[in-house]
């Protein structure tokens, strides 16, 4: 409710919002209709079954011919000048292929929620300065890949790379941003587009651990098949297999058999998957127009440093489990 009432305050001439509703189960699609339904910029379309957030986005996008296209949450509240300023921000160079929103917390606006997403050439992600002052970013920056909580790019680039896979649930931006700098295209943070988030709002919690957590390890390695030359698959692989086996190996000497099992499956599923995921891989690599050097070079230049993957206390030592730039490292202390 109050996601489309802001959007339908924003301060833009000709826009058009597609709500797809994927088969709510309680009244909030007939309230908003009964509240906006009157509304000729809003377009309701309601689905007869969940088709996650990546099958709304493709939905959705065919549903329209809008020259520049937006991907947002249900969970937002934008300023009235958010879109003016987010295309604003698009339209200042050709070589920019997506730009994402300020992301603020919506208990606290003086905090960041999200600032972009970063990866490394192990293909970890993190967000950039989540849970930081806001004021602290107020430079439009380079990112890897942009939040799909609310980013604009144009249908030109979409026909280029293709929509968000419809088999991610959790990395399904950060891949899009994979492919969209496959094109050769940058990726900028705008921070004068301002809109809160509350994030992760449309799973329920227990559908979430263990969904997610299978989710969070195939599709790990499903970007990594898609988006990398072969010669760097066999480089960077062996890394991250060892990574997800080590993660395995502690979890059941902890008793925690139910993430352990969750990992195992997403390994699993990989396998499964490996003709799809190559299929998928073979059009990208289609489209590429720049190296793996390129690519990596944009990763080592946005590193957000050392990400600790997993960390455990055995007596009195802590060991570490580090993802660098280039390769894991156990840090023992």
């Amino acid at each position: 409710m109050q996601c489309v009432e802001s959007l339908l305050n924003t301060e833009y001439g000709s826009l058009r919002i597609i709500l797809v509703d994927n088969h709510s189960t309680d009244n909030s699609l007939e309230t908003i209709a009964a509240r906006f339904g009157n509304d000729s910029r809003l377009r309701i379309m309601a689905l007869d079954t969940n088709y996650s957030f990546t099958g709304a986005v493709s939905i959705g996008f065919h549903a329209d011919d809008s020259e520049y296209v937006v991907f947002m949450n249900n969970d937002i509240i934008a300023d009235s000048g958010w879109l003016r300023e987010l295309l604003s921000g698009y339209l200042a160079d050709a070589t920019i292929g997506a730009v994402q929103a300020k992301l603020l917390k919506m208990d606290d606006t003086t905090l960041l929620q999200y600032g972009g997403g970063l990866m490394n050439s192990l293909a970890f992600t993190r967000g950039r300065g989540v849970g930081k002052p806001e004021q602290s970013y107020s430079s439009k920056d380079r990112i890897f890949f942009a939040a799909g909580a609310c980013m604009l790019t144009s249908r030109r680039v979409i026909k280029e790379v293709g929509l968000p896979d419809i088999s991610f649930l959790v990395f399904d931006d950060a891949d899009l941003g994979w492919r969209i700098r496959l094109r050769g295209y940058e990726v900028l943070f705008i921070p004068t587009s301002r809109v809160k988030h509350r994030g992760s709002m449309t799973l329920d919690r227990s559908e979430m651990s263990e969904k997610r957590s299978i989710q969070v390890v195939y599709e790990h390695y499903a970007m990594i098949l898609k988006n990398y030359s072969f010669r760097m698959i066999l480089a960077v692989l062996p890394s991250v297999l060892f990574l997800h086996l080590g993660r395995l190996i502690l979890l059941i000497a902890e008793g925690n058999l139910r993430l352990a099992k969750c990992t195992a499956i997403g390994m699993v599923r990989s396998l499964k998957l490996l003709r799809v995921i190559w299929l998928k891989r073979i059009l990208v690599q289609r489209s590429r127009r720049v190296s793996d050097a390129h690519i990596v070079s944009i990763m080592k230049d946005l590193s957000p440093g050392p990400l600790v993957l997993f960390e455990r206390h055995i007596g009195k030592l802590r060991l570490r489990l580090v993802s660098e730039t280039e390769h894991l490292v156990f840090r023992v202390y």
